[in-house]
């Protein structure tokens, strides 16, 4: 493998790890990268690994702050409660579908 597609993977794989960018700023930053300059994939790569180092040690050192685990409980807890809330959602989206589906086919009658 090239130098050139290795630093584009570790970028693809920094962008993944990114937990401060946007989707349409990560898509933006895929999208453009076979047309990057090497400079400026440098300095993209490196930008977004420092960040992502500065927030992983940043986590790091609240857990390790707090060796009962409340905040790691409390993360948890709210990740189960917006999973729980988008899937209501999806499923009050697929409801009010069917509903509308049916609708259309009794109009058709």
């Amino acid at each position: 493998m090239t130098d050139r597609k290795e630093k584009e993977q570790e970028l693809l794989i920094a962008l993944q790890n990114c937990w401060y960018l946007s989707k349409e700023e990560k898509s933006f930053w895929v999208k453009n990268l076979p047309n990057l300059p090497d400079h400026t994939l440098l300095n993209v790569l490196a930008a977004i690994s420092e960040s992502n180092n500065v927030m992983n040690e940043s986590i790091s050192a609240a857990i390790e702050a707090n060796p009962d685990n409340n905040y790691l409980k409390q993360i948890t807890n709210k990740i189960n409660q917006i999973k729980k809330h988008a899937f209501n959602m999806e499923e009050e989206d697929m409801k009010i579908s069917a509903e509308q589906d049916l609708e259309k086919q009794m109009e058709n009658l």
